[in-house]
């Protein structure tokens, strides 16, 4: 394994080249480690010891103690559950936090559209108001307008009947002249007979 590896499992470039000797060996003493990893033989108590502490090897009881790793699955399980409590938490974090900002803009939005239904609502008022106000203008004017054309009709109306009383007269003063001329006329045929 790479040394990114060990890195990502928690362990040192050192500590990874034990693991991965007991690994591929099962089980081995002090001694036969060392003679696999002699660069390593003045820190080889603190690596096992590391190793031991961090659940990647056991050691085997006995007269010489014999250690063997842990399967690998067994090994990195701590550190992949660690790896999912760090994620789970950061992962809740971020639904807190988009959660908390989401609850923010949502309660941004109600008071925008209660603003606005409130001033809906106040220029709904204001325009029923005016439009009142509008048919009560048109109302009075057209009432005025109504009584000056009654007005205009009963005067035309009166007007017109001076004008027929007067043609009545003129009429019946014309028939009567005309009548009187006629008669006139048949008193002088009958003297004249």
């Amino acid at each position: 394994m790479s040394a990114e590896v060990y890195e990502k499992l928690g362990l040192s470039a050192k500590e990874g080249q034990i693991y991965t000797i007991l690994v591929s060996k099962l089980v081995q003493t002090k001694e036969e480690i060392m003679l696999l990893a002699e660069d390593l033989k003045p820190e080889i108590d603190k690596l096992l010891e590391s190793l031991e502490k961090k659940k990647f090897i056991r050691v085997v009881p006995g007269t010489i103690p014999r250690y063997n790793a842990l399967t690998p699955a067994i090994a990195i399980s701590p550190i992949l559950n660690q790896q999912i409590q760090t994620i789970l938490s950061h992962f809740n974090d971020e639904i807190n936090t988009r959660w908390e900002k989401g609850r923010a803009d949502l309660q941004f939005l109600i008071d925008q559209v209660q603003d606005g239904s409130q001033q809906l609502s106040n220029f709904e008022k204001e325009i029923h108001s005016t439009l009142e106000g509008l048919i009560e203008h048109i109302r009075e004017k057209f009432e005025g307008e109504k009584s000056k054309l009654k007005d205009g009709i009963d005067e035309n109306l009166q007007a017109n009947k001076n004008t027929l009383q007067i043609c009545d007269v003129s009429f019946n003063h014309t028939l009567l002249s005309a009548t009187t001329k006629t008669l006139d006329d048949l008193n002088v045929k009958v003297a004249d007979l």
